[in-house]
């Protein structure tokens, strides 16, 4: 009985992926169905249930879930060395638990937010023209960034040696985290479908910095989690990329770009700042593999403040880059192109497409205007 339990349990991992493959096929149903419609109350239960609790239920229960997998494979050991079962047989109730396990978790994460990587793309939905820009449309991103971060600069605090700080503790920073998003979706109705909620800090911050993690979002408990350690420019944006995670856009290079929309749209200078200076960084970095010297005299154009807070950021990971690093991102990169993210971890830096794309639908608007 037990057998039959555990076969079927782990027949959930084949089935999530049909029905992954299923949902491909049909974007548009995907997006009326189930992301503007059963997603929205999916989230709005979870966040009902876990947003009052002041810590990441997420963060426990992956411990919970290691201390299982830490036991389930100590008894297996136990029970060979005691001779209390074969050692084939052994293997194969350990494999079994484990792929039940998978199927449970794969399959409730397919249906609790999964099918959303399979809606129909941002730029699609809001008539964006994200078409491969050109190294003129690139450089225009650039000195739009740069002008737009170099004027926030002003407006937000520094620290002791001149780097950029919160206007408020993080934990408060987390709680106005939200804000940008009720003024973006006034733009885009799209944002407007579900709720964004506070995102919670995750206590293990300094090994989600080690494994190059700024921030997670849990499908299972409707949580945005926030690394607590991370340069306070990637803090506030990092807490709005998450946000887009949670009202339903899973692609990260959507996500970047909603961050950087609520960052704009966001009441307070210090999310402002952050959400230009995140976006230029991936422009400055798009520019750089593209033409050397023309990164190299837009960077002369930066503000002494923007300098110091990249050399700042780029200190705290050198700290942290280990090994760890490295298979983190190997994990993540694999996980993305198993959930149709072509790109892996370097859809990341797609984001400058929908930035190029929302400057070709600003200039169309200014010009129907004149």
């Amino acid at each position: 009985m037990r057998w039959r339990r555990t076969v079927l349990l782990a027949a959930l991992l084949p089935a999530a992926v049909v029905l992954q493959w299923a949902a491909s096929a049909a974007p548009d149903f995907v997006e009326t169905a189930y992301s503007r419609t059963v997603y929205p109350l999916i989230v709005g239960v979870l966040g009902a249930l876990t947003g009052w609790i002041p810590f990441s239920l997420a963060e426990l229960l992956v411990a919970a879930c290691a201390v299982w997998l830490v036991i389930a494979a100590g008894r297996t050991v136990i029970h060979i060395l005691q001779k209390r079962r074969r050692l084939r047989n052994a293997l194969a109730h350990g494999a079994g638990k484990v792929l039940a396990l998978l199927g449970i978790v794969y399959m409730a994460g397919v249906l609790l937010w999964g099918f959303n990587y399979h809606r129909v793309p941002f730029a699609t939905s809001n008539g964006l023209d994200r078409s491969p820009p050109s190294l003129e449309e690139l450089e225009t991103l650039c000195v739009t960034l740069i002008d737009r971060a170099n004027s926030l600069r002003a407006s937000v605090e520094e620290d002791a040696d001149g780097v950029m700080r919160l206007g408020t503790t993080r934990r408060d920073a987390l709680a106005r985290a939200r804000q940008g998003y009720a003024r973006a979706a006034e733009v885009y109705d799209a944002l407007g479908a579900c709720r964004a909620r506070k995102p919670k800090a995750v206590f293990l911050s300094p090994l989600l910095s080690y494994l190059e993690i700024s921030g997670i979002y849990s499908p299972f408990t409707g949580e945005p989690n926030v690394d607590m350690d991370v340069p306070a420019y990637e803090f506030a944006f990092t807490a709005c990329h998450e946000l887009a995670h949670q009202i339903g856009f899973a692609f990260e290079d959507e996500a970047n770009f909603l961050g950087y929309l609520a960052c704009t749209m966001h009441p307070d200078a210090d999310f402002q700042y952050s959400g230009a200076l995140k976006a230029l960084s991936y422009a400055m970095n798009s520019l750089c593999a593209e033409d050397g010297r023309a990164y190299a005299t837009l960077y002369t154009t930066c503000c002494a403040g923007i300098k110091r807070d990249w050399k700042a950021a780029r200190a705290f990971w050198h700290i942290h880059d280990t090994p760890l690093r490295e298979i983190s991102a190997g994990v993540n990169d694999i996980y993305l192109k198993t959930q149709g993210e072509a790109e892996g971890v370097r859809s990341y830096g797609k984001v400058v497409d929908l930035l190029i794309a929302e400057l070709r639908a600003a200039d169309r608007e200014a010009g129907r205007t004149e």
